[in-house]
């Protein structure tokens, strides 16, 4: 069973108090009873200096795909083809993304 100070298996979001600087976005999935990880995935870009990644909302779909929005200030944030706008565009940091994983 995973840390109870990290993970709740009731389904609610636990995050340690602290002063985080750049952050990235890390995504676990686990069994339907919480007692084993599936997967786990990063998503992020930038280094030390710059580049910040938030998710605010993590969607499910009923074919098991999951959708991410959040924000980005990472001048090589990954995208792909297809992607609404696939290169920096400059701007303020915090500028929304939208993953489909």
């Amino acid at each position: 069973m995973p840390n109870g100070s990290s993970y709740d298996p009731t389904g609610n979001f636990v995050a340690i108090g602290g002063n985080y600087g750049i952050t990235d976005v890390f995504i676990t999935k686990f069994n339907p009873t919480g007692t084993a990880m599936l997967w786990a995935t990063f998503l992020g870009g930038g280094d030390m200096v710059q580049g910040t990644e938030t998710a605010n909302s993590l969607i499910c779909d009923s074919v098991d795909n999951i959708y991410i929005f959040g924000a980005t200030s990472s001048i090589d944030f990954p995208t792909t083809n297809g992607a609404y706008q696939p290169a920096h565009a400059g701007g303020v940091a915090n500028a929304n993304f939208l993953f489909n994983g």
